[in-house]
């Protein structure tokens, strides 16, 4: 089964919204800085995923805006300062 790595960011001017799309992305990836993750996700995975933050932002109020980029899979992709294993602690920056 393939994945795809994403780097999602987000923005909403509603606290809950902030909340529920936060709360979403946390249970398919790490996060790493403030409202922005890295997931790794099959097609099921980002299907899901996708479907649960369209439905938060269908019911937001507010102004709620996430972007999802998908990283390329070669080797070497992604760099991170400083250099360390990877880790889901949220240590790592992403440049």
């Amino acid at each position: 089964m393939s994945q795809n790595h994403f780097v999602i960011v987000y923005d909403s001017d509603e606290d809950s919204a902030r909340r529920k799309v936060r709360s979403a992305i946390r249970a398919f990836g790490g996060w790493k800085q403030y409202s922005v993750f890295e997931c790794l996700l099959s097609e099921t995975e980002q299907a899901e995923l996708f479907a649960r933050l369209d439905q938060v932002v269908a019911q937001a109020e507010g102004d709620t805006r996430i972007r999802c980029y998908k990283l390329s899979a070669a080797e070497g992709s992604i760099h991170t300062i400083p250099e360390e294993a990877e880790t889901d602690d949220g240590a790592n920056n992403i440049i």
